[in-house]
């Protein structure tokens, strides 16, 4: 409920740039939907370590760290009562693909 899936089964972010602001450290910049609401967020971003599969693929993982403000999207039960800020982290490990 607190969500409204059935209305809003999606919540997206898309980037539009990433920008490095020390080594293996970055900002990224888009467009985050909450609810049907879509408004600039922008979170920093670590690069943790990079490395290859078992395969030989390049890989690398990340930590992802942020916050917003649930009622900038309509999230107001509660508010301010019940706390507005949610704070996000996000762990990625990405690698290429292989054809073989």
């Amino acid at each position: 409920d607190f969500f409204d899936v059935e209305r809003h089964p999606e919540i997206r972010f898309v980037s539009d740039r990433v920008v490095q602001t020390a080594d293996g450290r970055y900002t990224v910049h888009g467009q985050f939907t909450l609810l049907g609401v879509t408004n600039p967020l922008s979170f920093d971003v670590i690069l943790n370590n990079t490395g290859q599969t078992r395969g030989g693929a390049p890989m690398a993982g990340f930590t992802a760290h942020g916050t917003l403000d649930r009622t900038d999207y309509g999230m107001t039960y509660g508010a301010p009562l019940v706390g507005t800020e949610i704070g996000f982290r996000i762990e990625i490990e990405a690698s290429a693909r292989t054809h073989h």
